[in-house]
């Protein structure tokens, strides 16, 4: 097993290409480190051109940048800022990890993304406390300042029986407090960690929660992002930033009033219109496609309104309908209009059925002429 990962810090290295393959390379040293092992991949240059593409395969990996061919010799450079901000999670996980197996708990699965980063725990319910706990717990980690050594053993020495397949396995020990097998980098001493900040958990299934965090550069950037959005926010609601809850709460109450006014209303126009309908017997009504919503409510207040059968309908990319009948025919009458128009689709009761077709209109407004007329 390559050694080139016992040092987040080893970010530059000049090397030569070994193989290349439909514009992928390989080179005989590499500082990036793929996407494995639950960590993000590194981001940097080779040769002054960004890489777009990192893979394994196997221990070998793969590089892709976004730009020319590639020739020796080769320069390459990795972000530190960002491996820093994919490692620190790394490190604080296998923390969090032995802190769960001790109270009985597994983190069953992780994604630390700098957009945003949560483990998964084996328990359904999570409380407050046990996250003020756990938060408690990686602090006092963090401030120990604990170093992180890596060491090498055969895999067919190893006692777990999933690692015995490699030739060699390493082990990253957190000096009194974690040690396991794990081929990502690490931190050097648990400080530089930094920010490790557990937000909140969310409830999955009978099984798992979800706990959402920040750690590294990724809270700092995110702390940053949040005050400034949340000073924005208060700006443009008049109001303090203590202040934002009660002031969304009373919008949110307000809006709730305006939309059962709007409803109430909208109610009132559509009784109206069927009124308007009723008196003028109309049996067919063509409606604007933007009203199409208010189909299905108009046909119920005609279906206690009207004596006639009567057919809405609104014309999009296909023609959408509605047959109102108080004589209970409006299945018979769908049946009529499916064998004269064809490709009908739609369902309902004896008294309302609604349809679409992809019938020609001047064929459907005439076969709805013959059997509304």
């Amino acid at each position: 097993m390559s050694r080139q990962y016992d040092s987040y810090r080893k970010v530059v290295c000049d090397t030569v290409i070994t193989q290349e393959k439909d514009g992928w390379y390989t080179f005989a040293d590499t500082v990036f480190y793929g996407e494995k092992g639950g960590m993000p991949a590194d981001e940097g240059t080779i040769n002054g051109q960004k890489t777009d593409g990192l893979r394994f395969e196997g221990e070998t990996l793969w590089h892709h940048v976004d730009g020319e061919p590639l020739h020796d010799p080769i320069h390459m450079e990795v972000n530190l800022e960002l491996r820093l901000a994919h490692t620190a999670p790394q490190t604080a996980l296998h923390i969090l990890d032995t802190y769960y197996r001790d109270k009985g708990q597994l983190i069953t699965s992780t994604n630390c993304n700098i957009d945003g980063s949560y483990y998964d725990l084996d328990q359904p319910d999570v409380t407050e406390k046990d996250l003020d706990e756990a938060q408690a717990y990686i602090n006092e980690a963090i401030r120990r300042n604990a170093p992180v050594t890596f060491s090498y053993i055969k895999g067919k020495d190893y006692p777990d029986p999933a690692y015995q397949q490699f030739e060699e396995v390493r082990i990253v020990t957190i000096e009194g407090l974690d040690e396991q097998p794990c081929g990502t980098p690490h931190v050097d001493f648990t400080a530089e960690i930094g920010s490790f900040v557990i937000l909140r958990a969310v409830h999955v299934n009978k099984t798992t929660s979800r706990i959402y965090f920040e750690s590294s550069y990724a809270a700092d950037w995110k702390l940053k992002q949040e005050d400034h959005q949340l000073h924005e926010l208060a700006e443009m609601m008049g109001c303090k930033i203590e202040e934002l809850t009660d002031k969304a709460a009373s919008l949110v109450s307000g809006n709730k009033a305006y939309k059962k006014q709007l409803e109430d209303l909208q109610r009132k126009l559509l009784e109206y219109q069927a009124e308007k309908i009723v008196q003028k017997k109309q049996t067919v009504l063509e409606m604007p496609k933007e009203e199409s919503t208010n189909m299905r409510t108009l046909s119920q207040l005609l279906s206690k309104q009207s004596e006639k059968a009567i057919l809405l309908y609104t014309v999009s990319e296909q023609i959408h309908f509605a047959i109102v009948a108080p004589d209970h025919s409006a299945r018979a009458r769908f049946e009529e209009l499916k064998a004269v128009c064809g490709n009908c689709s739609g369902g309902g009761s004896d008294t309302i059925v609604s349809g679409r077709t992809q019938a020609d209109l001047s064929v459907f407004q005439k076969a709805v002429s013959h059997l509304f007329g």
